[in-house]
């Protein structure tokens, strides 16, 4: 009997693991379309779903885990289990599927080394479709007639995805990676802005002045200025209701922009009684509580970290904020900053995009580093 080949047989193991990570990459990509449209194709989205957890499940029964990636996933199992208690079965399988789906992306590609080949044609047909929008509106009309929010494209067209503010989170990570990997020449700032959406915009820029020298040795004491930031907002929270009563403010026969309700949320203590949500919920309103009025506002939840505490809870989501940004140093700042208005680090595209992207820049600049020590090939002394 021939003897097998190892070499083909790890060249083999090593296409299934790059197929199947191509595979759950696409997945991603048309969960996130699928999102957007209307209700006949997004009952797609729900087999996608399933598939795209069957086939992490699949990938992260192939790795070792450490001692954080351990307590990561029984956390999850276990606000998991206990919030079938504490909610309906339909809002128990849902916040399952979603928190599983984040945290199953997390662990996977924290291992594993993957550049998938369809994120920069993504980009490039987003970034077209946008340019296209802006020439010839009539152009883009049967996508804009398929999504649910066509009112929301005809303002702003979403591209790739639909949706505006998505659209622009997915292209402002690729843009940054593309930053550190050639000089964009402000490129990159042009384009976001050109998407439309004001807080990817200003989180981009946020990433950005990170990056200046004396910003990015602050940020290595990134612990002191987070704590310094929570006391900050405590102390301001505890007399919100003050400030509120003197500045008079009453939104509630206007219409409000989204950064106004962000602000008024942020400043709102009704609001903060979320993030004591042990367990994955639903849309927990705190509206009839709150200290501004939302007569032109639901009062439902603009608030990244507000949703991350609803959507997973307060234990499950902070533990899995902070392994996000373990693993995104790169991303850091754009993390933080667009948690103040979308939970957008729960989508699994995002969540592969950032950390196999935060990767591939320390290598870089790993190497780039090592080259700066090398001496010279010829010297003084060898001449």
């Amino acid at each position: 009997m021939a003897a097998t080949n190892p070499t083909t047989t790890k060249e083999r193991s090593h296409s299934r693991n790059a197929f199947l990570n191509e595979c759950i990459v696409a997945l991603a990509i048309l969960q996130m379309f699928l999102s957007s449209t209307i209700p006949s194709l997004r009952v797609f989205q729900i087999p996608v779903e399933l598939i795209l957890l069957t086939l992490l499940v699949r990938g992260c029964a192939t790795i070792k885990y450490d001692r954080w990636q351990v307590l990561l996933l029984f956390v999850f199992v276990a606000v998991t289990g206990m919030s079938f208690a504490t909610t309906n079965i339909s809002t128990f399988l849902v916040n399952a599927k979603q928190n599983g789906i984040a945290v199953l992306s997390l662990l996977y590609f924290s291992k594993v080394q993957f550049r998938s080949k369809l994120i920069f044609p993504a980009f490039m047909l987003s970034l077209s479709l946008l340019v296209l929008n802006f020439i010839a509106p009539q152009a883009v009309a049967p996508l804009i007639a398929i999504t649910y929010l066509d009112w929301f494209n005809l303002s702003r067209f979403g591209g790739l995805f639909l949706h505006a503010h998505f659209n622009a989170y997915f292209m402002a990570v690729a843009l940054i990676y593309y930053g550190y990997m050639r000089r964009l020449y402000g490129l990159g700032t042009y384009i976001i802005y050109f998407t439309g959406s004001k807080f990817v915009f200003v989180s981009y820029l946020a990433n950005l002045i990170g990056r200046i020298p004396v910003v990015s040795y602050l940020l290595k004491f990134w612990f002191i200025v987070v704590a310094g930031v929570a006391l900050g907002i405590y102390a301001f929270v505890l007399n919100a209701s003050d400030w509120i009563d003197y500045l008079g403010l009453d939104f509630g026969n206007l219409h409000l922009e989204s950064g106004a309700v962000i602000f008024m949320q942020l400043i709102d203590p009704a609001y903060y009684k979320i993030l004591l949500n042990p367990f994955p919920s639903s849309d927990i309103d705190v509206s009839a509580e709150a200290k501004a009025l939302y007569l032109a506002h639901e009062g439902h939840i603009e608030v990244g970290y507000l949703y991350l505490a609803t959507q997973g809870g307060i234990v499950l989501g902070t533990l899995y904020l902070g392994m996000l940004l373990k693993y995104a140093r790169y991303y850091r700042v754009f993390i933080l900053v667009s948690l103040l208005h979308q939970g957008f680090v729960m989508s699994a595209l995002i969540i592969y995009m950032i950390v196999s992207y935060s990767r591939e820049i320390q290598i870089l600049r790993n190497s780039d580093a090592a080259r700066a020590r090398q001496p010279y090939p010829f010297s003084v002394t060898g001449l």
